[in-house]
């Protein structure tokens, strides 16, 4: 059973501490049981107090995964997870995992999870697995330059069943290992 240490554990009522011995943990620790939650129980967790929501906006890893309900719902989930990398900043995020199942626009997605790559970039991302399913299109996914120039990435994982494209002066920097899968 976790207890809850801190100089604020002085204040709080005997019965109040039985009921929540999760907020007075110190954040490395909070962060790595959180970072056994997928992105769903995290945005839930994230809803509970205005502590929970500080360690869901600084959580420094990500597991983000659909794999394609309806266009609709999977458009809100775009939008909502785009929302919160820009509500995060420039929080630093070790490890992100990407997985996505196309169901509405191609294009409209592609742009997403570009742009999430993008964040996490910016975010000195230093693993990043990003895996695509239920892709049936003959379209190339075009990388942007800053995924070959980042300097903290040191794992890339894609596993796309596409065609991908990287800048032509592709040398990656930092980079100790790469995995493709199903690219073409």
């Amino acid at each position: 059973m976790l207890s809850a240490v801190g100089g604020s554990e002085a204040q709080v009522a005997p019965r109040d501490r039985k009921l929540d011995r999760f907020s007075g943990l110190p954040d490395n620790v909070a962060h790595h049981i959180l970072s056994f939650l997928n992105f769903r129980a995290l945005t839930r967790l994230g809803g509970v107090s205005k502590r929970c929501r500080e360690w869901y906006l600084s959580n420094p890893s990500f597991d983000i995964y659909d794999y394609g309900r309806n266009k609709q719902d999977q458009l809100g989930l775009l939008n909502f997870i785009g929302r919160f990398l820009v509500h995060r900043g420039n929080s630093k995020m070790p490890y992100v995992r990407i997985s996505w199942g196309f169901c509405s626009g191609i294009s409209d997605e592609i742009f997403q999870l570009i742009t999430w790559i993008q964040i996490a970039i910016r975010c000195n991302v230093e693993e990043l697995e990003f895996q695509v399913m239920n892709w049936h299109s003959p379209e190339t996914i075009e990388f942007p330059s800053c995924i070959v120039l980042c300097r903290s990435l040191r794992s890339l994982v894609l596993d796309f069943h596409a065609i991908l494209k990287f800048p032509t002066f592709a040398s990656f920097t930092s980079l100790q290992n790469l995995e493709l899968k199903h690219v073409g």
